[in-house]
């Protein structure tokens, strides 16, 4: 899954830009997550839309790794993507234990991801320009 979703996010950020695709994929890996977040019973139809979210996370995942390395100085890349990686590691190994507790942890998640959408908005458009 996370290999399909990398591979698309690289050939579609080349047709619509860096920062249009992470805005995209931040609203739909967090739309899925909020109508499961309502869904009192689980049956395939909620497995598939969490691999919707998944998929939508690694796609954007990539993109965000690749802006942050773009947006800092060569002195200062090594450290942000080690930040990006720890805090990666840091909500994963978190996800279990916070899945399972309540709707109110997914509806926090969808927040997250759309608190994600509006702060990529400030940040300049990396597609085809020099380092």
């Amino acid at each position: 899954m996370s290999i399909i979703a990398n591979v698309s996010s690289g050939f579609l950020t080349q047709g619509f830009g860096r920062k249009r695709m992470i805005y995209i994929y931040y609203i739909l890996a967090a739309i899925p997550t909020l109508i499961y977040s309502f869904v009192s019973t689980k049956s395939d139809y909620t497995i598939l839309l969490i691999y919707f979210a998944k998929f939508n996370v690694s796609g954007n995942y990539n993109l965000v790794a690749l802006q942050v390395c773009e947006l800092f100085d060569s002195s200062m890349r090594n450290t942000a993507y080690g930040l990006i990686e720890f805090v990666s590691l840091f909500a994963t190994s978190l996800l279990p234990f916070m899945v399972s507790k309540s709707m109110w942890t997914t509806i926090g998640m969808s927040l997250v991801s759309i608190i994600g959408c509006l702060s990529v908005i400030p940040l300049p458009e990396t597609n085809k320009q020099s380092i």
